[in-house]
């Protein structure tokens, strides 16, 4: 197992796992299943998402089936936040074709708006204290793709690449190449 939290009754979920365009050709490669969790996984995100919430790094399962934020496994109390892991959930939404996806990663602008550029945001957009990576513009960067402001959304992957320039990580490098693939994709491949 991935570690001893998943030996726990509790069934831990890491959002960012959830990506619709992965999913998507698997849909396609494979139909069957896989078209059941291309849905489970759209709810999923969308209620994660729901009302502008910024997604948690980590989700429980409940009873029910739905997933709500959590603290990281092995934790027992604190917030949830939204970390280096969340940042990746609207860029998944936003480079997806599913309007429900992309309409749930425009409603993330106003809290990634005020926390620009951050991650360890609290559920609306607050730094406590937040920390600036570029994964946190492009988490922003695609809020404004999935609204329509495609200027807007290029400009922060452009500020999100300097950035990495200026203080290079493998995992910054890594999510503004993907960002910029994705957003590719969405806007050459989705119905407008």
């Amino acid at each position: 197992v991935a570690g001893p939290w998943a030996r726990q009754p509790t069934e831990y979920l890491d959002p960012s796992y959830l990506s619709p365009p992965e999913i998507h050709q698997l849909v396609e490669a494979f139909g069957g299943p896989w078209l059941a969790l291309a849905a489970t996984s759209a709810r999923q995100l969308e209620a994660l998402t729901s009302g502008g919430t910024l997604p948690p790094d980590w989700a429980v399962i409940g009873s029910d089936g739905k997933a709500r934020p959590s603290v990281p496994p092995g934790r027992s109390s604190g917030p949830a936040r939204f970390g280096f892991d969340a940042a990746r959930v609207p860029i998944w939404m936003a480079s997806s074709c599913n309007a429900g996806l992309q309409a749930a990663a425009a409603s993330l602008r106003p809290a990634l708006q005020r926390g620009h550029g951050q991650v360890g945001l609290d559920p609306d957009g607050r730094p406590d204290p937040g920390t600036g990576h570029p994964v946190g513009l492009l988490a922003e960067a695609a809020a404004e793709l999935a609204a329509g402001q495609t200027g807007a959304a290029w400009s922060l992957v452009d500020e999100a690449a300097r950035d990495d320039s200026a203080h290079p990580t493998y995992y910054g490098s890594a999510w503004v190449a993907l960002t910029e693939l994705g957003f590719d994709h969405q806007l050459e491949s989705c119905p407008a």
